[in-house]
């Protein structure tokens, strides 16, 4: 069952940039949802609400908007700034619980600690997968049990387990992660060097040039 977090936001009049800049002063942060077959609303949120409530990944909000019905919806988008990481801006996704919905969902890797005693180097391929499920079996995270593999293993995206309901939409060739030795990424890079090196040195002596 997803996880549903409660934000309480009031409606906003769309503003100008130094209207915006106001409410930022209140420690507000514009926002907007939208969805399929309703216009957008503008909505303001506290700012020290959302920090705490994007902690947690893969999860449905339940929008307590002043003077409104509760709407469900899904984080769309978080605009923030480059130097600080400051929210400026959220879009919300109105969601209904007998619609499927599109979502990405983190990859949490498990069951690592045999690999590290090892010796063995975690490389990430991508740390993040888009999903098709219904709003209620939206997961915050598919889990990564990497505890029966090996150095030199690669994990692509259709060795991960999901739950039922759940449909992953990305690529299943795609790397999700590469269990390589220390020093071996080196080592490569220098043996391919080398064998560069000896294919040049085999064309400068080639006769006639």
């Amino acid at each position: 069952m997803a996880k549903t977090i409660n934000l309480d936001c009031i409606k906003r009049e769309i503003t100008t940039k130094g209207g915006l800049k106001g409410l930022r002063k209140q420690d507000m942060v514009p926002g907007i949802i939208y969805g399929k077959d309703v216009s957008p609303l503008p909505l303001a949120f506290k700012k020290a609400d959302l920090s705490r409530a994007f902690r947690t990944k893969g999860v449905l909000y339940r929008l307590n908007i002043s003077g409104e019905q509760p709407t469900m919806a899904l984080l769309r988008e978080v605009q923030r700034k480059p130097l600080t990481g400051e929210i400026v801006h959220v879009d919300f996704m109105r969601v209904k619980m007998t619609e499927r919905i599109t979502a990405q969902v983190p990859v949490v890797v498990v069951g690592e600690e045999e690999l590290v005693k090892q010796g063995a180097i975690l490389q990430a391929g991508i740390k993040e997968v888009e999903i098709e499920c219904l709003p209620g079996d939206l997961p915050d995270s598919l889990p990564l049990d990497v505890s029966g593999k090996s150095i030199g293993d690669t994990v692509l995206v259709q060795d991960l387990k999901h739950p039922e309901g759940v449909r992953i939409l990305t690529d299943e060739n795609t790397v999700v992660l590469v269990i390589s030795h220390p020093g071996r990424g080196a080592q490569e890079t220098e043996e391919t060097a080398e064998t560069a090196g000896g294919d040049e040195a085999a064309e400068d002596a080639t006769p006639g040039e």
